[in-house]
């Protein structure tokens, strides 16, 4: 199911989602047990010991998920002649605690991480509501410099410690951002504009190819992961309170 159903139509971080929970979860738990004698109490008995275990309520779902669709496959196929996960039932969601800063708390961390390599990272997600996949995937062909648009269209992601480039999270994630008038926005899309043109200039050929817009010296992309990792290395040496690369858009958001 994995292998035929789900990875030639599935992006490779969903992919590589699914196969954690299967070969880490799923498959020790269930794995022996003949598919025609898999019972809806054995399911219910597996989603009970998981929140036992720890795992949080969305999570386990995510594993009802998995495990629901498969078998429904399987249903499909004749496999089975009913989806014994439909007689279990996951436990209820829950809404995910965010950290998130006001205006004045946003500002300061404005101010500490101005003029590093952080400070367009943190604007773009607090400024502009850009997801950390979303700003590590932006490129100089999305940003209309004249008109002070950016466009969001692709997303760099990280699947099993390896950079993927894909599309945004969902249809409704494609959209057009202004950030004319916003003269802090404007000054620093500007600056790592003629940033690039400068190191271009000096490594000629040697500059990486690829147009992102947040990158290290030379062109390269970040890894999703190094942007979250640096910034809490930062936030420890501060007084500011505890705070994501995606809190950072909740700020936004708030």
């Amino acid at each position: 199911w994995l292998e035929q159903v789900i990875t030639p139509s599935r992006t490779a971080s969903t992919v590589h989602g699914y196969n954690m929970i299967i070969r880490n979860h799923l498959s020790p738990a269930l794995g022996r047990i003949r598919l025609t004698e898999l019972t809806a109490a054995q399911i219910q008995q597996y989603l009970n010991r998981k929140q036992a275990e720890g795992l949080c309520g969305n999570t386990v779902r995510k594993h009802h998920g998995v495990l629901h669709n498969a078998l429904e496959h399987a249903r499909r196929q004749e496999l089975v002649s009913r989806n014994a996960a439909e007689q279990a039932v996951p436990p209820s969601s829950s809404r995910p605690e965010h950290h998130f800063y006001d205006s004045e708390t946003m500002s300061r961390l404005f101010e500490i991480l101005a003029g590093t390599s952080l400070e367009p990272v943190v604007k773009l997600a607090g400024y502009m509501g850009l997801r950390r996949s979303e700003i590590c995937g932006l490129k100089w062909s999305h940003v209309d410099r004249e008109n002070k648009v950016i466009t969001i269209a692709e997303a760099r992601t990280a699947v099993n410690g390896r950079a993927v480039d894909k599309g945004t999270k969902n249809r409704s994630s494609v959209r057009r951002l202004g950030y004319r008038g916003l003269a802090d926005m404007e000054e620093l899309m500007e600056r790592l504009w003629n940033q690039r043109q400068v190191e271009m200039a000096q490594l000629g050929e040697d500059y990486a190819a690829g147009d992102f817009v947040v990158c290290h010296h030379g062109g390269l992309p970040y890894q999703p992961d190094y942007l979250s990792n640096r910034l809490q290395r930062m936030l420890a040496k501060t007084e500011l309170p505890y705070v994501t690369l995606h809190g950072l858009r909740h700020s936004f958001t708030s």
